[in-house]
């Protein structure tokens, strides 16, 4: 007979992916498994799509979309800097709204593949290509984002030393992202809270 997966893991795992964690991500810090999570979402009507071959494409050269690499923070202080630069030059710090959910956005544009991957490979992340119509001579857009709430509020935390034209909207992103893990931590709490005691009542 399989496990029983816990309920309170289950629940987790989707408030996780309501945050704008992937899949992967979403369920391995839960700790259930992946094709669990997705069968959940489907239930509930949340959109999903299955990207696990993206990541060999990406290997290959081929990026079409990688969305469950944890995002990283390195402790080399020029590879903060650098990021940081390309923030100002190249990228944009944003606020979405999607299904009544906050979704901040940290996102890189910019054609050159080579810097792209640098930037996954240090990072972590999401990449993906923009494949829009475009005139012949136009070079192919590539696209590296960071969408979860953790995720921008530590990059931002470890880029905003040294971001200049970003920098106003950084803090006002850092600030709302730090507002809502708060706010989680204690929904967390509570949910953790209400799990024990009704273990506590069943073992009884």
């Amino acid at each position: 007979m399989p496990k029983r997966i816990p309920e309170i893991r289950i629940k987790k795992a989707i408030r996780l992916h309501k945050r704008g964690f992937s899949i992967h991500a979403a369920s391995k810090q839960a700790g259930v498994s992946y094709s669990c999570l997705y069968g959940h979402l489907k239930k509930l009507g949340i959109q999903t799509s299955h990207r696990m071959g993206a990541l060999l494409a990406y290997r290959e050269g081929k990026i079409s979309r990688v969305d469950f690499a944890p995002f990283i923070i390195p402790s080399e202080q020029w590879k903060l800097a650098y990021l940081a630069g390309l923030i100002d030059g190249e990228g944009s710090v944003c606020l979405r709204e999607f299904e009544k959910r906050f979704i901040p956005e940290v996102k890189i544009v910019n054609t050159d593949l080579k810097m792209i991957k640098w930037i996954f490979e240090n990072f972590g992340g999401t990449v993906n290509y923009k494949d829009r119509s475009r005139p012949s001579h136009w070079k192919r857009a590539y696209r590296w984002s960071i969408g979860s709430i953790e995720g921008c509020h530590a990059v931002l935390k470890a880029t905003l030393p040294f971001l200049i034209t970003k920098k106003d909207k950084a803090k006002v992103l850092f600030k709302r992202c730090e507002q809502q893990i708060k706010e989680y931590a204690k929904i967390d709490a509570i949910i953790a809270t209400r799990g024990e005691e009704q273990e506590v009542s069943i073992s009884k």
